[in-house]
């Protein structure tokens, strides 16, 4: 029998593990929730990333740059393939708090595409 709570739980969870592995700043268990052709977007098809190796490259940097971002889930929508979080990432250099959506395509256990859309930020 098909258990569709723990069918939505098990694809959550690699999105889960990458947001953990983010705020740790560990690039190996981030990269790892990804496949390895992975291919990641601004909204709608602006790509800005192609492949785990460009991934780890890229997110070392953010990572070093960025050594208080902190991303935090305010809200989820699961509709298999899809994991959609309404994110708040927090400590980044220059913007300080910014609220984006994030569209976290999974297939086999692993993250195969993401799509961002980000809040414009605005000057208090």
């Amino acid at each position: 029998m098909n258990n569709k709570k723990t069918d939505k739980k098990c694809i959550s969870d690699v999105v889960d593990r990458q947001v953990q592995a983010y705020n740790k700043r560990d690039i190996d268990a981030f990269a790892d929730t990804y496949h390895d052709d992975v291919e990641l977007f601004i909204f709608p098809n602006e790509q800005f990333c192609h492949g785990k190796e460009d991934l780890r490259r890229q997110f070392s940097k953010r990572f070093a740059e960025r050594p208080k971002a902190h991303a935090t889930i305010a809200a989820r929508i699961i509709l298999e393939p899809y994991v959609v979080d309404n994110e708040i990432l927090s400590g980044v250099p220059t913007i300080g708090t910014l609220r984006l959506l994030a569209k976290y395509e999974v297939k086999g256990g692993l993250i195969t595409k993401v799509w961002f859309t980000y809040e414009t930020p605005t000057e208090n």
